[in-house]
């Protein structure tokens, strides 16, 4: 695995140094849910694991990607809303999730 980073690219040595993000396919709304007359709405977006290595990690973080390009950007001094919230007509705003240390959340 390398770093998500286009511009960086190192190699993985333990994935726990650095920060690894599980990451949806960004995918306009009406194809996120599918479901047929009679049964459950099922979310199908496909989801990627994407590695920052530590030096990257510091400073940037994985915001989204299409089918095309990996989506980095540096990280926001500014309060971001929590990653899991939804808006007021109750879509799911998450594009991603960050595991560092075991647990889903923001990085250090």
């Amino acid at each position: 695995m390398r770093c998500a980073n286009s511009e960086c690219g190192r190699n993985a040595q333990h994935l726990f140094e650095g920060t690894l993000w599980l990451v949806e396919l960004d995918v306009p709304p009406g194809a996120r849910i599918v479901g047929d007359e009679s049964g459950f709405p099922i979310c199908v977006v496909p989801s990627r694991y994407f590695w920052l290595c530590p030096d990257c990690s510091r400073s940037m973080k994985v915001h989204g990607w299409t089918s095309k390009e990996i989506i980095v950007r540096p990280i926001s001094l500014k309060k971001e809303p929590h990653p899991a919230q939804v808006d007021s007509a109750g879509n799911f705003t998450s594009r991603a999730q960050c595991c560092q240390g075991g647990s889903f959340g923001k990085p250090a």
